[in-house]
């Protein structure tokens, strides 16, 4: 099984780390096979066409320092709450400006990073056709083909993935325009309603959905490894964060994504863990350290 994860900047930020630090620290303690790194819009270009790419540059550097494989996820809504990154200036912007600055800014990403060693592939948006999930507008269908069309077009060689709901989803449409298809696997989530509830779903459906699409071009873009937090995580202790998930939780997920059997898992959490470590509470970076490897 090729094992990856996702990382996030703005999500190491919110948890108080320093964001480059934080990934020199998983690029050199876990042997990744491959990290996907969400570009942030409103990180990029603060001031309409006026970019700044120092942070991107550096964390792609540290990935190819590392011979790490780097999937880039770009577009409006990219993975970490709230979904949607947009700059302050898109507010002003009507419909059609929106979309021409958000073509624009993705352009301007792909023109940049295409020819780079540690780039391994493209992801256009993040399940761009699930608007259950995320404070984003509705999904615009035509907008989403442009997209994908335009990152064909400055980049003819980079594959391009889509991803989907593992569970709410059958894949096929962001199957129909990309080379292969991410899909989330959550066992756990919150409910105001309910606390913590767990999917009573079967490892096999997501085989048989797989196989709707095509053997081979669905792998795990988002295997749950952290909890879904009824509130702010810093509201927690950390002894209530672990009894939410912990080192067992961890193995016990894993042994679910092995069910599953699909051969490329990327795990959702490594700032989470990384983040318990700095308070003290290191077993579920040792954890992941057991599962990947140390890489040095």
């Amino acid at each position: 099984m090729r094992l990856g994860a996702t990382y996030s900047v703005d999500y190491a930020e919110y948890l108080g780390l320093d964001p480059i630090q934080t990934f020199e620290q998983i690029a050199d303690d876990l042997a990744l096979d491959f990290v996907r790194i969400p570009v942030y819009w409103n990180r990029i270009e603060k001031t309409n066409d006026v970019f700044d790419f120092v942070e991107l540059d550096r964390l792609m550097a540290i990935a190819q320092a590392q011979n790490i494989p780097v999937v880039l996820a770009i577009g409006r809504k990219v993975p970490r709450w709230p979904e949607c990154f947009l700059p302050d200036f898109a507010a002003a912007l009507d419909e059609n400006e929106l979309a021409d600055a958000q073509l624009q800014m993705m352009s301007t990403v792909v023109t940049r990073y295409k020819d780079h060693p540690a780039l391994y592939r493209w992801q256009v948006e993040n399940e761009p056709y699930f608007a259950l999930f995320g404070e984003c507008p509705k999904p615009d269908f035509n907008l989403i083909h442009r997209e994908v069309i335009l990152t064909r077009f400055e980049d003819q060689s980079t594959p391009i993935q889509m991803t989907a709901s593992g569970e709410r989803s059958l894949y096929l449409r962001a199957a129909s325009l990309a080379d292969e298809v991410g899909i989330s696997m959550y066992r756990t989530i919150h409910s105001d309603v309910f606390g913590q509830v767990t999917y009573p779903i079967p490892p096999w459906t997501y085989r048989v959905k797989e196989r709707l699409v095509a053997p081979g071009r669905v792998y795990v873009s988002e295997l749950q490894m952290e909890p879904w937090f009824g509130r702010s995580v810093h509201t927690y202790t950390a002894d209530e964060q672990l009894a939410l998930f912990n080192a067992d939780t961890f193995e016990a997920h894993m042994r679910y994504a092995e069910a599953v059997g699909l051969p490329t898992v990327s795990l959702w959490g490594v700032e989470w863990w990384y983040y318990l470590k700095e308070k003290g509470e290191s077993s579920l970076w040792e954890a992941a350290k057991r599962l990947y490897g140390a890489s040095n």
